[in-house]
């Protein structure tokens, strides 16, 4: 059976158009399963954890059915948190894009009660709230929920965790008795069924899982960072690890562009990927990449399906994914055929906890992390060149190019071989340097914070601790070479060392806890061979800055 498009609903013009402008096609299975119910005004009680879509399979046939002449609130969504209702209102507000007569308003606690009425005078037809703060309205009397058409309780077993059991009934009980309802839950308990029994009327059941959305081999980060900041992020966390192929996925065409021109410019192999390309361009694209030729491929969703490539070391989400079908989808591109991979998000502050419900989702920790300061991108860059060049004088006969050396010392006999060699390497950043980006200052910022958590820190009473090195694989490094490392400088028994384990890109090491605070602070200050050799803590559930922490 083919699979229904949102081209195929009977919406509005405008969202169909909206709908193309966020990189949406296919529908996800919540998506496809709920939303013709709710455009056939029926009441629906759908099983689906957070990320799998949702917020779209109510949003989208409630917009559709606004009466854009009647400014009475004809929408109520609640949500559990402030966080979620935010977000529920971002993605009303990016389905509106091309309805600016339909008007959505947030509203919760620990904002001000009198800013909020202020904006509920403007004649918001969708609400999107918490029970505690619609409730005050309603007592205020500047809410009334007499004419709503639509009523969403999203995460309702949230909300009843939360305690908000008796808030519901209220506000169930206060709205239009005729009006349509749409029952979220990520699961089934009694209470929740209760509710439906009792408020909806012959509901739609649907029910979606995660099904295969396990993402296994694949180390997962997010870096909290802003807009404008994530171009020089994204090149520094390249030059840093040395990533072979790099996929990195935008939202919007107009963004791949920008950003292919971004990174052209600073002398980066990359091509771009989106819905524009004629198939002949798609497939002179994907085979540079196959190839090699391009190292760095920047991509919408939909261009992106069906994409296949064994070789890819790394996903970027330049921008977060709308929901966690999307995200596992995208970082799914890496780790193919048995082999590990990494996945590294931007989020803005506003996006952090979408990424830490992808991770619940999902029950994996997606670790913080930080972009390296330019000066650290710049070291590594410079040694991978460097160590290219010793691979290709071992490989390859480079005497042909010997002449063109000995050419320019015989015109400028003020200069030495050293100089050539160095001025070659200058030109490896030197584009780098003309785009350097100001996102120093948190990168830093944030290493000295945690060097004083790491020394402040009682680590003598914890037995071993787990650190991070950032060796690996590519620095042709081994277990016995790492433990070595860690025995000569830090002058420590071998029984103080073990349970190494080296990665593609870094590794981690068990170390006794009395020798930690005198490793981040020797090896931090060693390299190896070229490489500054960097040393930390690894987060863990209790220390860490990991998305388990809860909002």
């Amino acid at each position: 059976m083919e699979k229904l498009t949102f081209k195929d609903l009977e919406i509005l013009p405008e969202l169909k158009k909206a709908v193309v402008e966020m990189g949406y096609q296919e529908m996800t299975p919540i998506q496809e399963m709920a939303i013709p119910h709710v455009l056939n005004g029926h009441d629906v009680l759908a099983q689906a954890p957070t990320g799998t879509g949702k917020t779209c399979s109510f949003a989208l046939p409630a917009i559709n059915m606004i009466n854009t002449k009647d400014k009475k609130v004809q929408v109520l969504v609640l949500c559990p948190t402030r966080e979620l209702a935010i977000q529920v209102a971002e993605e009303f507000e990016k389905l509106l894009v091309f309805l600016p007569s339909v008007k959505v308003l947030s509203i919760y606690g620990g904002q001000g009660i009198e800013r909020q009425i202020s904006k509920l005078r403007e004649k918001p037809q969708i609400i999107v709230g918490t029970p505690g703060r619609i409730m005050d309205h309603q007592r205020r009397k500047t809410l009334s929920l007499e004419n709503i058409k639509l009523l969403v309780l999203d995460e309702a077993d949230e909300m009843l965790n939360m305690g908000f059991k008796e808030d519901l009934d209220t506000i169930l009980a206060s709205a239009n008795a005729d009006c349509q309802k749409i029952l979220f839950s990520a699961t089934m308990p009694k209470p929740i069924l209760k509710i439906a029994n009792m408020y909806l009327k012959d509901p739609q059941s649907v029910k979606t899982l995660q099904g295969n959305l396990a993402v296994p081999n694949i180390k997962q980060y997010y870096v909290e960072i802003r807009d404008k900041n994530k171009e020089e992020a994204l090149c520094r966390m390249i030059d840093t690890f040395d990533f072979k192929q790099a996929l990195v996925f935008c939202r919007t065409k107009k963004r791949v562009d920008d950003l292919q021109m971004a990174l052209t410019t600073r002398g980066f192999m990359v091509e771009a990927l989106h819905g524009d390309l004629k198939q002949v361009s798609r497939d002179k694209v994907m085979e540079k990449f196959k190839s090699g030729l391009v190292s760095v491929l920047i991509a919408t969703d939909v261009a992106a399906r069906g994409l296949d490539i064994s070789g890819i070391d790394v996903v970027f989400n330049h921008d977060i994914a709308d929901d966690l079908e999307y995200y596992t989808h995208r970082i799914g591109r890496t780790a193919r055929a048995g082999r590990d991979g990494m996945s590294i998000t931007f989020v803005n502050k506003k996006e952090a906890s979408k990424i830490n419900d992808f991770a619940k989702a999902l029950k994996v920790d997606i670790e913080k992390t930080v972009p390296p300061s330019y000066e650290k991108a710049e070291a590594a860059k410079i040694s991978h060149r460097m160590n290219e060049a010793t691979t290709s004088l071992k490989e390859e006969n480079p005497d042909k190019y010997k002449g063109y050396i000995l050419a320019a010392l015989e015109e400028n006999k003020e200069f030495e071989i050293l100089d050539y060699a160095a001025a070659l390497l200058r030109k490896v950043s030197e584009k780098d340097r003309e785009n350097i980006g100001n996102i120093d200052d948190i990168a830093e910022n944030f290493q000295q914070k945690k060097a004083k958590q790491d020394f402040n820190t009682d680590f003598a009473s914890a037995g071993y601790v787990k650190l991070f090195i950032n060796l690996g694989k590519k620095d042709n490094i081994n277990k016995r070479d790492l433990a070595d490392m860690f025995v000569k400088f830090l002058r420590v028994s071998n029984k103080d060392v073990k349970d190494i384990s080296i990665l593609n890109t870094f590794s981690f090491v068990q170390l006794k806890g009395e020798h930690v605070k005198k490793a981040i602070k020797i090896l931090n200050e060693k390299y190896f061979y070229n490489r500054k050799i960097a040393v930390e803590v690894k987060a863990d559930k209790e220390t860490s800055t990991s998305s388990k922490k809860r909002r």
